[in-house]
């Protein structure tokens, strides 16, 4: 006599992919600010890589410049020294600038601005092998210089305007820096003076100052992530702008950096360290 035995179907019931279900949603909860916080993270870490990098070649220039300048002035630095130009001509990319266009941008490498990578002088250091472009007459378009890849000037934390900056820059706040000036980054450029003064650009910073005369420069900022440049200003009533490059009155900002973190920045110095430090014009913390 043959029996028939029952059998059990192998196959999950509802209830038991509901379990499921919500133990992966569960997990996923858990891990993913731990997943988003090793992304913030990683970036936070190239980024400073970045900015060490730029001020190792900063370095190797002094060390063969007769004026042992830390920071090198571009050919549209040294014929336009305007404050606001200078920090981003040492290396990097024609910048689009306020325009949109690279042609015509004041970050170009366009006459009469000559701030294209092929006039950047790190540029030679960090790229030693590149090929920049040179245009074969005034009139060529600049580009094909802005879409040069120079991963070095480009920070993974960059999304486009910090939150205070050129007043330029507001007005395109979803172009990122890299685009903008060629660069994330700045030199430290900070100088007495400007040009249509009637009186000599100097410096009080390392700016156009020999690197063996720079004071203490393990705390003397050389390079910085550029979403810090005006950081100084945020808490110095005495430095209002409230018209110009810089559109802010005192008191009505902050300065965040790449990485979202309030008055924090990767910067390097004088001595060729990097580190992330708290800027403000008050002080600096580790």
């Amino acid at each position: 006599m043959v029996r028939l035995q029952n059998r059990r179907s192998y196959g999950f019931t509802l209830v038991e992919l509901l379990v499921v279900v919500s133990i992966i949603a569960l997990l996923i909860a858990i891990l993913l600010p731990s997943l988003q916080g090793a992304r913030d993270n990683a970036k936070r870490v190239k980024c400073s890589v970045n900015v060490r990098s730029i001020v190792q070649a900063g370095l190797t220039y002094a060390a063969d410049d007769r004026q042992e300048w830390g920071i090198p002035m571009s050919q549209g630095d040294a014929d336009y020294p305007e404050s606001y130009r200078s920090p981003y001509g040492y290396g990097g990319k024609s910048g689009s600038g306020a325009t949109g266009f690279a042609t015509s941008s004041f970050f170009s490498g366009a006459q009469p601005h000559f701030q294209g990578a092929t006039h950047r002088p790190l540029n030679r250091i960090m790229y030693p092998k590149a090929t920049f472009f040179k245009p074969s007459s005034a009139f060529d378009p600049w580009d094909r210089d802005f879409n040069t890849e120079l991963p070095v000037y480009s920070c993974p934390g960059d999304k486009g305007f910090p939150g205070m900056h050129m007043k330029g820059w507001a007005q395109r706040p979803s172009v990122t820096s890299y685009d903008y000036f060629g660069t994330a980054y700045a030199a430290n450029t900070y100088m007495v003076s400007g040009l249509g003064a009637n009186l000599p650009v100097k410096s009080n910073s390392p700016y156009q100052r020999s690197l063996s005369r720079v004071p203490n420069p393990g705390n003397t900022i050389i390079y910085m992530e550029n979403a810090g440049r005006y950081a100084a200003y945020a808490n110095n009533s005495e430095l209002d702008q409230t018209d110009g490059f810089w559109p802010y009155e005192y008191g009505t900002f902050t300065a965040n950096g790449w990485h979202k973190k309030e008055f924090r920045f990767n910067v390097g110095f004088c001595d060729g360290s990097a580190r992330n430090i708290k800027l403000t014009d008050e002080d600096h913390d580790d």
